[in-house]
């Protein structure tokens, strides 16, 4: 069996995973990503300038007119206000009986070493 890693975007929510929050001034969804991997949180969210991380999803779905705010890297929308951008990091897994169709698994990581700024 092989598996990979893979962020899946939930929606726009009220700001609701607060367990571990950084603070940058070029944030992304894939840097938020690695920084909540290393903290080993499975749930990423964010909200220009700030990533959250988080084990629980406590909150409310809301409009995506909700979540405008812009990403450093003008590829994706990071939230808005009082709202986040909310994805779950999920493992992506295949068998060699069926490479066609991989299973989304909820992801339960392991410390990981590395710098993610």
């Amino acid at each position: 069996m092989n598996s990979e890693l893979s962020l899946a975007y939930l929606g726009c929510y009220t700001s609701s995973i607060i367990d571990v929050i950084w603070q940058t001034s070029n944030l992304t969804v894939q840097r938020c990503d690695q920084f909540c991997q290393y903290k080993n949180y499975p749930y990423v969210g964010t909200q220009t300038p700030y990533c959250y991380c988080g084990k629980t999803l406590v909150g409310k779905k809301m409009s995506e007119a909700n979540c405008l705010y812009v990403c450093g890297d003008n590829e994706k929308n990071c939230g808005g206000e009082w709202t986040i951008s909310l994805y779950k990091i999920m493992i992506n897994t295949t068998t060699s009986t069926n490479t066609n169709s991989p299973t989304l698994i909820p992801a339960s990581l392991p410390p990981k070493e590395g710098n993610f700024l």
